[in-house]
């Protein structure tokens, strides 16, 4: 039922965010994910002494892991869609 408003437009656009969002992460893209939070947290450290501790690393990590796949697919979605209006 399309009533013209364009909301069953969004509500298919949320939805394919939401399952794009639990794509699991193949062992390569972990392996790369755990490497990325771990060589940000030791540059931010060396500047930023306040980060060592037991509360922030562990946070860090998984703050990086889970929200920088996501964000990751979602600007690459949105550079990809950007070259195709542009051709």
């Amino acid at each position: 039922m399309n009533d013209g408003s364009g909301k069953s437009e969004e509500l298919a656009g949320a939805v394919a965010n939401d399952v794009a969002a639990e794509v699991p992460l193949t062992r390569r893209e972990k392996v790369v994910w755990y490497t990325v939070a771990a060589v940000s947290y030791i540059a931010v450290s060396i500047f930023q002494k306040g980060l060592l501790n037991w509360f922030v690393g562990p946070l860090w990590f998984v703050l990086v892991v889970w929200f920088g796949p996501p964000l990751a697919r979602s600007l690459g979605r949105r550079r990809s869609a950007g070259n195709e209006v542009a051709l």
